[in-house]
């Protein structure tokens, strides 16, 4: 395979130059392309069809990591402007009835073999989808819509990305009482001994699991969930009603409906079905959750009548250690940062039969990322890139980003994990969480499936190009290989003693974890149905905030939290939509993969069926066909139903 692996852009002008280059590239083969004969060979007019984007897409990429991980917020808003450049003419593409025309013909002659045939379906299907078909002045109009839905939607991100909110704790450490020394030690007492917190997830997550002042929880969630507000409501209402209106101008009810069509579920009927469903099953096993909650709670506060939404991470930890015997801030010594990233690269080797090691002359855009080159048996097959800290003007979450996705003969995967775990530094350890090593593996499952999926001969089936319903499935299988007692044992080792995690210690935490599963998968019901309900209606009279309220009411353990915004600051409303039911549709399945690693979770036979029937074939076949291959038979739900109700 030729190598074709470039170093990011380094400056503002390098940028510029390269998003130029791959335009005019891209411009000279649509040319071309166009102004190909009706009787063109027909694998030669699939074969320029599918590579025709494909060096801007390597460009757009390295634009869309470097607009949201940069930490030079001018050349951000380089990237942020050459973001919306890359996506009109990528929406002009998808509005261009000439090169319609080259796909209509091919639609109407004989393939030379499935692949092929499949290239032509699918551009077909996007193309119609995305108006092509209808009049110039319709299709003048559906661009304007998605240009002003692309300007929203970076506003939005820019928001959430800059709209942390401060609490000062005027009683200072003492206040904080339980939370752990590391959080202590980032937030230092200021000269009048008050303690200015931020909330981004780094402190967010062990402030209220940890915290034993009862009041500081409720007053640091209310500001946490004030994120992003009010600035993001206008934003939100701008989105609702630009994608009504495209979904409208295509012939659709809604934008749910649109944007569920060519996925695994098909409607947004069947999705709310299936939420609907998974309500009616968690029911019993919420309602034992909270009462078993609420009693622990009164030992500390009698005069309590309900739990809180703020309460929940810091009973269900504190109940977990109870019962299991299950100390989650002293298991936190175990996981420094670079053992677990070293224990994740193993795992990875192992599984999927590759080798990683250190890039040598990567140009990186911050001193605390790494880049590996992922080789099997001596020939490298991709390069991935860890910014996994957090840090001021980047993305707060954790996400896979894709700089290019493998096409043989042609082009090397590339992709790019951003995170914001903790560092180790001079000042001390960085220590995860177990729930932030879960997180960890479960973004490498996203990354394995898009190196994986690199030897295809269609750009257009490479990497993670399957239905967004099932993307996750990768994702979460690998999750497993977190909690399994010999896989810890490898890397989790105290950071003081040097001793392995013990054998009975991971399967306490395994058991430990069924505790507090119905009420968290009920509170992912709250935030997929809203998702859903926001964009599977006209967005005329809708006030998002209300009817968050009102899903709440219906479906949350918890009471409605007065002067709290989540859905302001909730980043999945503008990259996901309406599918943030996507999470939960694909735990069913990973669950049910899960199965056939049971026993022996690095079976040789069981894990390369796993690489080669469903990683390695990225878009090649419908993800209905990728899950009946791999397990040989018809997907059964029963694996997650037993897990939701923590049976298995």
């Amino acid at each position: 395979m030729s190598l074709i692996i470039d170093s990011p852009p380094r400056t503002a002008e390098e940028l510029r130059a390269g998003v130029a280059a791959a335009l005019e590239d891209c411009q000279r083969r649509r040319a071309a392309l166009k102004g190909q004969p009706a009787d063109a060979d027909y694998a030669e007019l699939v074969h320029a069809f599918d590579r025709m984007t494909l060096p801007l897409a390597r460009t757009a990429g390295w634009v869309r990591v470097l607009a949201r991980s940069h930490p030079d917020g001018a050349l951000r808003e380089v990237c942020e402007a050459a973001e919306r450049e890359l996506k009109q003419f990528t929406s002009d593409l998808s509005l261009d009835a000439e090169l319609y025309a080259v796909i209509a013909r091919l639609e109407g002659r004989q393939a030379p073999d499935p692949e092929q045939r499949r290239v032509v379906e699918r551009a077909a299907r996007e193309f119609r989808r995305a108006g092509v078909d209808r009049t110039a002045e319709e299709r003048e109009a559906l661009s304007k819509l998605r240009a002003e839905l692309v300007e929203c939607g970076q506003r939005f991100d820019r928001n959430i990305i800059g709209g942390g909110r401060k609490l000062v704790v005027k009683g200072g450490h003492a206040a904080m009482a339980g939370a752990p020394a590391d959080l202590l030690a980032a937030n230092p007492e200021r000269a009048d001994g008050s303690v200015e917190l931020d909330t981004d997830p780094g402190t967010r997550i062990p402030l209220l699991t940890y915290a034993a002042n009862r009041e500081l929880r409720r007053d640091y969630h209310r500001v946490a969930m004030q994120r992003a507000h009010p600035e993001n409501e206008p934003e939100l209402a701008t989105m609702l009603r630009l994608r009504h209106d495209l979904a409208g101008r295509l012939g659709y009810a809604n934008w749910a409906a649109y944007a569920t069509e060519d996925k695994m579920s098909g409607s947004p009927q069947r999705v709310r079905g299936f939420l609907d469903d998974l309500v009616e099953r968690l029911a019993p096993s919420v309602d034992a959750e909270l009462a078993t909650m609420l009693e622990a709670l009164r030992e500390t506060d009698p005069s309590a009548t309900e739990v809180r939404e703020y309460d929940r991470l810091h009973l269900v930890d504190r109940l977990r250690a109870e019962r299991f015997q299950v100390d989650s801030r002293a298991l936190r010594s175990y996981f420094e940062y670079g053992r677990v990233r070293d224990g994740v690269l193993r795992v990875a080797a192992r599984l999927f039969g590759v080798s990683f090691a250190p890039s040598a002359g990567v140009a990186l855009w911050h001193d605390s990322i790494e880049a590996y080159d992922m080789s099997r048996d001596g020939q490298l097959l991709g390069r991935l890139f860890l910014d996994m800290h957090p840090r001021d003007g980047k993305f707060k979450h954790a996400c896979l980003m894709s700089v290019a996705s493998g096409v043989s003969g042609e082009q090397l995967p590339e992709g790019v994990l951003l995170c914001n775990f903790p560092a180790t530094t001079e000042a001390g350890p960085g220590l995860l969480s177990h729930d932030q090593v879960t997180t960890y593996f479960h973004e490498f499952g996203h990354l394995m499936h898009h190196l994986l999926a690199s030897e295809h001969r269609f750009a257009s089936f490479a990497g993670i190009a399957t239905e967004w319903d099932f993307v996750e499935v990768p994702s979460q299988l690998l999750e497993e290989w977190a909690w399994d007692a010999e896989v810890l044992a490898d890397f989790a080792r105290h950071i003081e003693t040097d001793e392995p995690l013990p054998a009975e210690v991971a399967r306490a935490m395994a058991a430990a974890d069924g505790f507090g599963r119905a009420t968290h998968n009920a509170t992912q019901l709250v935030y997929a149905t809203y998702s859903l309900e926001l964009y599977d209606r006209s967005p005329e009279g809708l006030v998002p905030d209300e009817l968050f309220a009102d899903v709440r009411r219906r479906l949350s353990p918890f009471p409605v939290e007065a002067e709290t915004f989540m859905h302001t600051s909730f980043g999945h409303l503008n990259s996901y939509t309406a599918l943030y039911y996507t999470y939960l549709w694909s735990l069913s399945i990973s669950k049910d993969f899960f199965g056939a690693f049971r026993g022996d979770p690095f079976g040789a036979e069981v894990a390369s069926a796993y690489r080669s029937r469903v990683l390695e074939r990225g878009g090649a076949a419908d993800a209905e066909v990728l899950v009946r291959d791999f397990l040989g038979r018809e997907p059964s739900t029963k694996a997650f139903e037993d897990w939701l109700v923590g049976s298995a």
